[in-house]
This record gives C-alpha cells, sequence and structure tokens, in this order.
C-alpha cells in the first residue's frame, strides 16, 4: 500500500536531505496506514451497529417467543386441571351408577324372586306395580323405563313372566293417561 516516491537527485551529498527525505516517504506511509486504519474503523462500526440492530431484533423476537410460550403453559395448565376435574367427575358418576346397577339388579332379583313364589304358590299376586315406575316423573322417563322394564320382563327372556308383564302394562297404560293429560 505504501507508495515511495522516487527522486531523481543524489540524495547521498547531504545526509539532512536524506533525513527530510526518509521522514517524507515515513509521513506518505504513515498517512496511508492511518486512512486504512480510518476504513477499517468505519467498517467495524459499521458492523457493530448491523450487530446490534440484529441483537435488538432478535432479544426482540425471544422475548415474544418466550410470552407466547408462558401463554401456551398456562393454557395447557388450564385445559389440564379441566381434564382432572372432569376425570373425577367421570370417576364419581361410575361410582354412582355402579351402585345404581346393584341396587337395580337387586330389586330386578326381589321381583323374580316374589314371582317365582307367587308362581309356586299357583298365584300372581302382584298389588304394588307402581314400584315399577317408581321416581318417574316426566313422560319421557315413563317411556324409558317401560322399555327397559319390557327388556327384563317379556315372556319371551330367559326369567320373563307373563303376568308381570300385564301388571306392568297396565300401570303404564294408566301413567301414560296421567302424563299425556299435562303434556
Amino acid at each position: 500500500m505504501s507508495n515511495q516516491v522516487n527522486f531523481v537527485y543524489d540524495i547521498e551529498d547531504d545526509p539532512l536531505d536524506e533525513l527530510k527525505h526518509w521522514l517524507f516517504l515515513e509521513n506518505v506511509r504513515i498517512k496511508q496506514e492511518k486512512q486504512s486504519l480510518i476504513e477499517e474503523k468505519e467498517k467495524l462500526e459499521k458492523e457493530k451497529k448491523e450487530f446490534e440492530k440484529q441483537k435488538i431484533s432478535l432479544s426482540g423476537s425471544v422475548n415474544i417467543q418466550e410470552k407466547q410460550l408462558i401463554r401456551k403453559k398456562e393454557l395447557f395448565d388450564k385445559q389440564w386441571k379441566i381434564v382432572e376435574k372432569e376425570l373425577r367427575r367421570i370417576a364419581i358418576d361410575k361410582d354412582n351408577l355402579e351402585k345404581e346397577k346393584r341396587a337395580f339388579e337387586q330389586e330386578k332379583e326381589r321381583f323374580r324372586q316374589s314371582a317365582k313364589q307367587a308362581t309356586i304358590q299357583g298365584k300372581t299376586n302382584i298389588q304394588n306395580t307402581s314400584i315399577f315406575f317408581a321416581g318417574v316423573n316426566s313422560f319421557a322417563a315413563l317411556k324409558r323405563r317401560y322399555r327397559d322394564l319390557i327388556k327384563i320382563f317379556h315372556p319371551d327372556n330367559e326369567n320373563g313372566d307373563q303376568n308381570i308383564l300385564l301388571a306392568i302394562n297396565k300401570e303404564f297404560e294408566t301413567l301414560k293417561n296421567k302424563y299425556n293429560v299435562y303434556r
């Protein structure tokens, strides 16, 4: 990079001229180095500014991603709590359903026993058929209970009984007329 200037005259004649010439050349080299350093400094300053811009941009992006991650985690936690709550509720409902099923099976067994005893004794003594429809308080519930009872006590079933079915049908007709009034 250094451009040295060669002079035509003879420098050896005067040591002072030689020193001046050397100083001149050194001054030119120093100015060139200084200019090169200034350009390098400007280049580094420019790169530094670009780096700072990227740093700010990336830090903003990271902050946004961190906030999104926090929101997603909070949402997941809320959803998880809902799932846990619903699973607990389902477990409770399952337990209640099992209790009702056992009670229904016991009730069904009692009816079978009483029907068998009545058949053995030669009687069809079914006075209280309202027990078949106990707890029914709407027409839709009445229809559901009737269908369930028909499935259980139909004569074509293994445990079916025609006399019980006739009593169920009679009670169903009575209650159906009662609920049709309210419809």
